[in-house]
């Protein structure tokens, strides 16, 4: 199976977040910053990668994504870009021992937030 990672993102222009899963994150956050034209996402660009969270398979990843998405708050995205403990506690909620962080964090810091803006240029 594909691993898949639930993403947080943060326009800092609307000050709104938003929230997918992906087993590509690279593109994904193309698709968010560039390539999509008439979607939600396009209309408060650009977005910035605040949380990535690896999981084992697609079916982890939309429970966690609908799980997050129901919660409807705002702090509760904030904990988990901010504190690494509430990453593991919704890690273990949904039993993903074996997630990882996306290769672009920190070792050491499996859970650090990365904070990539995307200028939509080339």
């Amino acid at each position: 199976m594909q691993p898949h990672y639930v993403y947080i993102l943060y326009s800092e222009s609307a000050g709104k977040y938003y929230v997918g899963q992906t087993p590509d994150l690279e593109t994904r956050l193309l698709f968010h910053n560039e390539l999509s034209k008439n979607s939600y996402t396009s209309r408060y660009r650009p977005w910035t990668l605040k949380q990535a969270i690896e999981v084992p398979n697609l079916s982890i990843a939309r429970k966690m994504e609908n799980y997050i998405k129901k919660r409807k708050s705002r702090n509760y995205l904030i904990r988990l870009i901010e504190d690494a403990e509430a990453v593991e506690k919704l890690r273990k909620r949904f039993d993903t021992r074996s997630a990882s962080a996306h290769p672009d964090f920190d070792a050491g810091q499996s859970t650090k937030p990365v904070s990539r803006k995307w200028s939509g240029k080339g």
